[in-house]
Order: structure tokens, then sequence, then C-alpha cells
């Protein structure tokens, strides 16, 4: 183990430890791999939640103005009316 690793037990229900077992046999790989990863696969789901928890918030709390509204309209009206796919040319 290297400096940067924490060895840690944990006890589970023995249905669990069975699917665990089954599982890091097929992808082949050991114990401590395979639980690292299920932490950091909650780990970044749950930060991506906060995030957009968080973007959801400061949207509510500093919507953009109608001036501001009419000008990413506007942009996207242009930028897309250029496209081969719209049917018309810019």
């Amino acid at each position: 183990m290297t400096a940067q690793t924490v060895k840690i037990e944990v006890s589970l229900p023995q249905e669990e430890f069975r699917q665990i077992e089954r599982l890091r046999r097929e992808l082949k790989l050991s114990r401590s791999a395979l639980i690292t990863q299920a932490i950091r696969q909650l780990l970044e789901e749950r930060q991506r939640k906060d995030n957009i928890q968080r973007y959801i918030t400061g949207y509510r709390d500093h919507p953009e103005t109608p001036e501001e509204y009419a000008g990413f309209q506007e942009m996207a009206q242009r930028a897309f009316s250029q496209e081969p796919w719209n049917g018309e040319q810019g």
C-alpha cells in the first residue's frame, strides 16, 4: 500500500458480499479496486447533483434579464440560419 491509502474494515450483509464477489470476478477487479470504483462513482454522482442544484438555485436567484434573453435569441437565430440543414442560407 502506498502512503496515500488507508485500509478499512467493512461489514456487509452476506447477499451483498456475494453480489460484489460475482461482479468483481466478472470485471476482473480486486475487492479494493471494485469498492474504490463504486465509492468514486457515488461521490462523483453526488457532486454532479450538488452542482446541478447550485446551478438551479443560482439561476432562480439571478435569472437573465429580458434584454439578455432577447440577445441570446438573436444570436441563436443568426447562428442557426447559417446551418445547411435549416433550409435557408444566411
